[in-house]
This record gives structure tokens, sequence and C-alpha cells, in this order.
């Protein structure tokens, strides 16, 4: 097989190139098995299809962990398929999230199909990797999003270089971030064999440099290999501490199972983009309760700590987010035809902008202008499509109305634009 690219040659090498043949460089894993399937032409490009069939060659010949350097804009049902295939078959994929902060920053696929648009580092199917600098910064070409799970080093990597391909064609990338993590999960999984796929992506998450804390610029920050061995290595930490919560209004109550071994627990957050911070540090209970602020996302961690104040096991984070939903609303006003009552018809409607559904059963003002304020003329409950109605009889004159919604803790408030009416 000849590497016409390069591009493969140059992540293949990354994550796991020989250190025992003389050859090239060592890769992060050393010696470990590398299964190289071969997509698309010598230029780089190919079709969803043919990267849907690789990776279906990939898990159907014996690959535990799928190294996906590469994205674009879009997906397909044909890719979604591929990576649902290889997923349901407990295998590990490990993709790029892309290159294009200066470029409007968009989300790549197959990244966000691995951890969602939205999900802060909680839940996914796999790892969505950034680009670090040396300094363990984001490198400034690197995206950045709501999908990525952690970094790792993207600027001045050295590798094995195809004899087809110029030394200065692959200077930088995600691309070459991706494959160091995939390296580092073969090692973490042959530390511990007995560990699932996302077993192995929550200890390289929560072992890397944000501890814990995330952010839309690193994930959970830059991967550390040797943290990441040394938590796999530990049966410990290899115990489940699952955390879940619910929340009523502006209140959540958190709860998890005790821990064989653990003396104490340690709650923690982390607001928004704001630095992790501990809510308690210190506590033999398995619930707490806590009051926050409307307009916040949150990510809550559990800690099990050992008689003598070392973490036994560290919680996936538990997500909450009071974030109001943007609404809109409108109000239209009629006059029926030949209508001389002068009877006017108005109409509001309610949209809410990612919950569907909810723009059932909410409360609506209607209010008019008398030159000095608004004051409430009336009120109504909206339809499930999220209408509301008003029918009056009006003297002659002149009028200025508006709708409002006054909003909840999920949804944010509203005010229609002002509509005039004339009536003679």
């Amino acid at each position: 097989m000849t590497d016409r690219n390069g591009h493969g040659t140059f992540v293949a090498a990354l994550a796991a190139g020989s250190g025992s043949n003389g050859e090239g460089i060592a890769g992060v894993a050393g010696d470990a098995q590398l299964l190289i399937v071969q997509a698309g032409g010598p230029a780089g490009a190919f079709t969803d299809v043919e990267e849907a069939a690789a990776i279906v060659y990939a898990v159907d010949h014996g690959a535990r962990i799928l190294n996906l350097s590469l994205g674009g804009p879009s997906t397909s049902i044909t890719e979604r398929r591929a990576i649902d295939y290889a997923i349901a078959r407990g295998a590990l994929l490990v993709a790029a999230v892309g290159n294009s902060y200066a470029n409007g920053n968009p989300v790549e696929y197959p990244a966000a199909l691995l951890q969602p648009t939205g999900s802060r580092g909680v839940g996914g199917r796999g790892l969505a990797v950034a680009a670090s600098t040396r300094s363990g910064e984001r490198a400034p070409f690197s995206s950045t999003g709501t999908h990525l799970s952690l970094a790792a080093p993207g600027e001045a990597v050295f590798s094995a270089l195809s004899s087809s391909s110029p030394a200065s064609r692959y200077p930088r990338g995600t691309s070459f971030a991706s494959p160091q993590v995939a390296g580092a999960a073969a090692l973490v999984w042959a530390t511990n064999p007995q560990l699932r796929a996302d077993e192995v992506a929550s200890i390289l998450e929560q072992t890397a440099s944000g501890q814990g804390s995330w952010t839309a610029e690193l994930g959970y920050g830059v991967l550390d290999v040797a943290a990441a061995i040394a938590r796999a290595q530990n049966p410990a930490h290899m115990t489940p501490l699952r955390l879940s919560g619910r929340r009523a209004g502006t209140r959540v109550a958190l709860a998890w199972p005790p821990l064989p071994g653990a003396a104490s627990f340690r709650v923690s957050v982390t607001q928004d983009s704001e630095p992790k911070r501990v809510l308690t540090p210190l506590t033999t209970a398995t619930t707490a309760s806590y009051s926050l602020a409307s307009g916040s996302s949150y990510a809550f961690t559990v800690t099990a700590l050992g008689a003598t104040g070392e973490e036994l096991a560290v919680s996936a984070p538990w997500l909450v987010s009071l974030r109001q939903a943007p609404a809109r609303i409108s109000l239209t006003a009629s006059l029926p035809r030949g209508a001389a009552s002068r009877r006017v018809a108005l109409d509001a409607r309610l949209s809410v902008a990612g919950l569907p559904g909810a723009e059932g059963a909410r409360t609506v003002v209607l209010e008019s202008f008398d030159g000095t304020r608004w004051s409430r003329a009336a009120t109504a409950v909206t339809d499930s499509s999220g209408r509301a109605a008003w029918r009056y009889s009006v003297t002659a004159g002149s009028y200025r109305i508006r709708a409002r919604y006054p909003g909840t803790d999920e949804i944010a408030p509203a005010i229609s634009p002002t509509v005039k009416l004339t009536l003679r």
C-alpha cells in the first residue's frame, strides 16, 4: 500500500509508530498493533460512503480504537450508521474537531457525532479532540465549541513522512492531536483490558489538565497520558461513581450511591465558563441540594475520598441548564368585513426556540398604551400551537396595543411589536 497523500502515514505514526524498529518515530502507543484502511484517492478526498466502508471494515477486522483525522461541515445517514455500527460493537472512536476557528468556527463531523453539540463534555459516544500549543493553550487554528472532549498537542508535531509527501505539508492540525489521544486510549486499555470504551474515554477526560473542569476552548483540558495510565492501574478508580440529579425550578437535588472504601465525598461545580469551585468540601452524605441562578449552565461532579483524603473516584459531570430558551411573540389586529360594531379580532402567537411543544398553556398579557404608560387590558392562555385570541367591540379612536409573555425559569420573556389601530 503506497500513501501518495502522506496524511495517513503522519497520523498513524503519531498513534503507534514502533519504538523498537529503529525507523521513523515512536508513537504514543509504541508497538500497539495498527490496522490501516485506505479510503479515497491520492488528493485526500473521499465520500461518506468510502468513509463508512472504512469504519465498518476496521471494526469487522478487530479494531477496538478508530482514529478519524478527518471532518466536514455536514453529515449523512451513511456516516451516522457507520458510527452507530462501530459503537454498538464496543469500539472507541476518536475524531478531530477541525482547524477552522478563523473561518467561522463551524461544527464539523464526525467529531460532533461523538460528542454532540451542546453537551459540554457530558455524555457522548467517543472523543472529539482539539489541538493545543506547547504551552497548553488552545492552538489558534483549532476549532472550539460545546462538542469538545479534550485536547492534545497540534503545533510543531513531529512524525513519520511518506516518501511521496513533502515535509512542509503537515506542520499543524487537530488531525495530529486526535491520534495522540487514540494512542493514549490504547495504553489505557492495555493497562486495564476489562474497561469498556466509554470508561476509557472517561479516564482520558477526567485525567486531562482541566482536572474535571470543562471549557469550550480545550474541553476537559490537554491530554495527560501518565495520569490516565495511573488512573487505569488503580482498581479503586475503576469503581463507577454515578451522579444523578433532578431539578425543581431553580433548585437541584443531587444523589450518588455509597462507594466501597470511601470515607467522605466532595461536591464541586463549574458554572458557565468560570473555574471549577467546591460547594461542599467534605460530607458523608450521599445527597445534596443547592439553589441556582437563572440564566446559567452548571456541571456538578462528586469526588469520593479515602480515609486520608486521597481521591478514589470522580463522577462524570451532571449537567443542568437554567438558561432561558428565547421566545418571540407577535400580535395582529383585524376588523371583520362589514362589521358596523367595530369588533376587533386580536391574535397573538408565541414561539419558543429549542423547546418543541413549549408554546401551549402559556399565559399571555394584552396591554394598551394610554399615552403615559402601558397597562394590562386582558389575559389569555395559549393553545397547543401558541395562539392566544381576544375579540372586542371598541369605540372610534386610536389605539396602541401589544402582547407580552412574562416568561418562566425555562423560557425568556417576550414583547410583541406595538400594533397601532385607528377606528373611525
